[in-house]
C-alpha cells in the first residue's frame, strides 16, 4: 500500500520521532507491529514541539493517564468516548 507524505509531523511509537514522509510512515507502521512501545519518548517529543494538548479518543482513559503519570503540569488530554 502506499502512504502519501504527512501534512503534518507524526510522532510514531516505534522511534519517537516526527516523521512526514509517507514511505517512512509505511515503514515504521509495519515495524511497529513487533516493536516496542516507546510512549514515554513520543510524550517527551511532543512537550518538546511545544504541544500542550492531546485528544484521546475510544473507550477508556488509558492515554490521559499515561500522559498525567510521564508530565502532570503542563500537558492536559481530552478524551472523546462517544
Amino acid at each position: 500500500m502506499k502512504f502519501s507524505d504527512a501534512r503534518f509531523p507524526v510522532v510514531q511509537n516505534v522511534n519517537a520521532e516526527a516523521v512526514t514522509k509517507g514511505d517512512d510512515l509505511r515503514k515504521n507502521l509495519v515495524t511497529q507491529v513487533s516493536a516496542p512501545v516507546r510512549w514515554i519518548e513520543c510524550v517527551q517529543n511532543l512537550l518538546a514541539r511545544g504541544v500542550n494538548k492531546a485528544v484521546e479518543t475510544g473507550c477508556g482513559k488509558v492515554i490521559a493517564g499515561l500522559c498525567k503519570k510521564i508530565e502532570p503540569q503542563n500537558l492536559s488530554v481530552l478524551n472523546v468516548n462517544s
